[in-house]
């Protein structure tokens, strides 16, 4: 593995900001906070990493910290992917949206960059890390659900099994980078993982009987799958997601109505951010291709609607995007 980063290469009084740089670099851009009394004599942190085929696989080591990834900067986010931490020494607890979770050892956890979330390491963590593209999770998992924000705790078979097979890869050494059997190396780690989130959903699903408000859970998360998988489609209807899903479309207007808005209000909004995401990422040479593949039938609509959502017209925003960087 080479190193990524190493604290000990700055000053007491660097560290911590220099730690905020590199793990922007390596994740994405969060916010960070130190606790009172924290890092008084320096703050410690060490990543180093090695390319799988298109899968990164580091090794993170940190002092204590508090990290957020707010709404705002997972809509920073260029960079979509999945990350899946094998807990080796330490404890983190993990929050987002559908969960609040404490990673012991053994436990691998997995989330999602273009969700908020917040990590609170209280004393030091030592954890692999992989960083996955979420399109190749998205291509390769049957239910993107059970992966997104999905747990493995240490004492299942399947968590015991993934875990053992990220830390027997951590270890090589002979494998390079773009090779055909890293490439290979790195599907089959994410097919364990995902095969073992999916096994364990399931058992999970079928060994307790799901309340009023599980169900509705679910249902709300097939609709916006349902739309995601459509994003495309100028002439989705209430009406058409509902009889896909077979619910009424009163029903359907209830899931969304309880966050606070509806189900085409919230698919404009995918709409707009799978846009700035292909856009950021140079997926078309023209702005009105990206438009008619979100779904936009108006070239107009669309300018207007995102210079409203990012503060810049679909042109400025091409012009002032940083280059995509690929692993």
């Amino acid at each position: 593995m080479r190193t990524y980063f190493d604290s000990s290469l700055y000053s007491a009084a660097q560290q911590y900001a220099a730690w905020r740089e590199a793990s922007a670099s390596a994740f994405y851009p969060v916010d960070l906070d130190a606790r009172e009394g924290d890092h008084v004599h320096g703050f410690d942190a060490h990543i180093s990493g090695m390319t799988l085929g298109a899968l990164e696989l580091m090794e993170v080591r940190t002092s204590s910290m508090l990290s957020t990834h707010s709404r705002k900067r997972s809509v920073e986010e260029t960079k979509p992917s999945m990350f899946i931490s094998l807990m080796l020494e330490g404890e983190a607890r993990i929050e987002d949206a559908r969960r609040d979770v404490a990673q012991q050892p053994g436990d691998i956890v997995v989330w999602d960059s273009s969700q908020p979330a917040m990590w609170d390491v209280q004393h030091s963590l030592h954890s692999f890390v992989l960083r996955v593209p979420l399109r190749l999770v998205e291509a390769r998992a049957t239910r993107v659900d059970r992966i997104r924000c999905g747990t493995l705790k240490a004492n299942t078979s399947m968590g015991q099994l993934a875990g053992r097979l990220i830390s027997n890869a951590a270890q090589l050494r002979e494998i390079a980078p773009g090779s055909a059997p890293a490439q290979r190396l790195g599907t089959s780690l994410l097919d364990v993982v995902i095969a073992g989130l999916e096994v364990e959903g399931a058992a999970a699903s079928a060994g307790s009987a799901e309340s009023a408000g599980e169900r509705r859970n679910q249902d709300l998360l097939r609709a916006k799958d349902y739309l995601l998988s459509h994003l495309d489609d100028p002439e989705i209807t209430v009406d058409t997601v509902a009889n896909a899903l077979h619910v009424s479309s009163r029903t359907l207007n209830r899931l969304f109505a309880a966050e606070g808005q509806t189900a085409m209000r919230w698919l404009w909004q995918q709409r707009l951010e799978r846009s700035r995401q292909m856009l950021a990422q140079r997926k078309s040479p023209r702005v009105a291709e990206v438009a008619l593949a979100c779904g936009f039938t108006s070239f107009s609509h669309f300018s207007n609607a995102f210079r409203r959502a990012y503060s810049a017209s679909p042109s400025r925003f091409v012009q002032e995007a940083a280059p995509v960087q690929s692993f």
